[in-house]
């Protein structure tokens, strides 16, 4: 790894740190928000801290416990915590309600 790669990855890691807690701050400041949880929620995933992104996409549920985005989201989760079948369960979920969003019986 030379100089110029361990400044980026130094710089990155940090906009995400400052990112996660201006997002954190913000929620204390107004409360919970579905839109700056599930925000926190994808830095979190994105960084492989999926323990941090399963707590905010649960959180999540309580907002909207039929959104089948945030259902497939926690399957993803536990495919990468190698919990497959739990993983299996939370696909089947997702897949229910999306078949009910759309009206099929699939």
């Amino acid at each position: 790894m030379n100089v110029n790669s361990s400044k980026v990855e130094v710089s990155l890691e940090y906009t995400q740190t400052s990112q996660i807690e201006e997002l954190e701050k913000n929620i204390v400041e107004n409360g919970d928000s579905s839109s700056l949880i599930k925000k926190l929620a994808e830095v979190h995933f994105k960084e492989g801290n999926y323990l941090r992104a399963l707590s905010c996409y649960l959180k999540l549920l309580s907002f909207d416990p039929e959104n089948a985005r945030t259902w497939n989201k926690l399957a993803v989760i536990f495919i990468k915590l190698e919990e497959h079948k739990s993983a299996i369960e939370l696909s089947r979920i997702a897949h229910r309600l999306i078949c009910k969003e759309m009206n099929d019986n699939c």
